[in-house]
């Protein structure tokens, strides 16, 4: 009886080693806060939420047999502070739904909400969820898809989807590839589109952070390539400078007529054609 008792000693003193060992796995608490802070910026805005608090809460190793993925669980309690006014009970845009899915929580795990639209300054509490996978040593953040190991996860249903942020990263990532699209088809018409929207974009945040604005000439070509060039340069050295794309020395000269740019690339015969003024920009 006694060796009975000593034998239920040992496992419950060795059972409870095992889980305060669980506890103490994963990353550091300062990286968990920076993991849930970058999730919060990639998927809703980067001048949303900020991490008022954060509280490792514990931990729990787990494995899905189905996804083949095994690691650790780490729960933690966070305040999230509005950086500006939100709703998120809207049923179009990122909602409640998006933040406990972003967040490894649940509807319930998430209280402050308000009933038509949070304010500026406003606090969230959050009881959440990471999942981290031991690798090599490292830890590494397991994706959302893999994150989720029972049903209470909520996924998002909206509208929008990522952020707006993360929409324009996506469409810079696929126009970089170089993916062989056949002219005059509907794709073609999209990609012009879309480098159409982007370089207009890109021109925007360059006028709001006040860098100059260098109109050079079209992507491929040796106009572009030494804007981009001299642009990298001047920003290096102190001079933010960006690098408009163009048609070339006629739209250059017309962006200069019209102050939408500071200074751009021009032919020398078109340049003196404007100067002397022997015909207006629209016969060229």
């Amino acid at each position: 009886m006694h060796i009975n008792r000593l034998f239920q000693f040992k496992f419950l003193f060795l059972l409870l080693c095992l889980l305060l060992s669980a506890c103490n796995r994963g990353p550091e608490e300062n990286i968990l806060s920076q993991e849930l802070q970058a999730r919060l910026d990639n998927e809703f805005s980067a001048e949303l939420f900020k991490i008022h608090s954060f509280r490792r809460a514990g931990s729990a190793p787990f494995r899905n047999l189905e996804l083949g993925v095994s690691g650790v669980l780490i729960y933690y309690d966070a305040e999230l502070e509005f950086l500006r006014d939100y709703s998120l009970t809207s049923w179009k845009g990122l909602n409640l739904g998006s933040l406990a899915y972003v967040t490894g929580s649940t509807k319930g795990g998430i209280s402050g909400l308000k009933a038509k639209s949070n304010r500026k300054g406003d606090i969230l509490k959050v009881y959440g969820r990471l999942a981290y996978a031991e690798e090599a040593g490292q830890w590494h953040v397991l994706a959302d898809g893999k994150q989720s190991v029972n049903t209470d996860i909520v996924k998002p249903q909206t509208l929008e989807g990522h952020s707006p942020a993360k929409v324009l990263a996506n469409i810079r990532e696929m126009l970089q590839r170089e993916t062989e699209i056949q002219p005059n088809t509907r794709d073609a018409s999209i990609i012009k589109e879309l480098q159409s929207l982007v370089e207009r974009l890109d021109l925007k945040f360059a006028q709001k952070k006040g860098s100059l604005i260098f109109s050079s000439g079209q992507v491929l070509g040796k106009y572009y390539e030494f804007g981009q060039l001299f642009s990298e340069y001047s920003t290096q050295h102190g001079l933010a400078t960006h690098n408009a794309i163009s048609e070339g020395s006629i739209e250059n000269t017309f962006r200069l007529q019209n102050h939408l740019v500071d200074f751009a690339l021009i032919q020398s015969d078109v340049a003196e054609t404007m100067y002397k003024g022997w015909m207006e920009l629209e016969q060229l």
